[in-house]
């Protein structure tokens, strides 16, 4: 079963501003100490940051509570989760980068991975 959800609803883009490249480096090298960064999300994406002088990470998480609820789901159903914009296209650019990212991902026991890098 392929669930079209609107990115806006499920979606939280963090940033984590690093004070040094080093310090980046240590973020990403180890994305389990940012895996529960908030309650009931599921991890997606872990990249560095460089933007204008300054070093970070940003953390991409799913709120998979809400589609869980919304579709009548249990955390140990699989379905595919097809992330869709407010006009119905792939929801396939960060808003921070405008870099190609997954907008398909499956679920399965409350585990995801992506299918799909447009």
């Amino acid at each position: 079963m392929v669930l079209k959800v609107n990115y806006k609803k499920v979606i939280t883009i963090i940033p984590i501003n690093c004070n040094t490249k080093q310090e980046m480096e240590d973020l990403f090298l180890a994305p389990k100490k940012l895996n529960n960064y908030i309650n009931n999300t599921l991890l997606l994406d872990v990249s560095k940051l460089y933007i204008n002088n300054n070093y970070g990470i940003k953390l991409t998480v799913l709120h998979i509570d809400y589609i869980l609820s919304k579709y009548n789901k249990k955390y140990n159903d699989k379905f595919i989760i097809h992330l869709v914009d407010d006009n119905g296209n792939n929801a396939n650019k960060c808003i921070i980068t405008n870099k190609q990212i997954p907008y398909i991902y499956n679920y399965n026991n409350n585990s995801i991975y992506s299918t799909i890098v447009s």
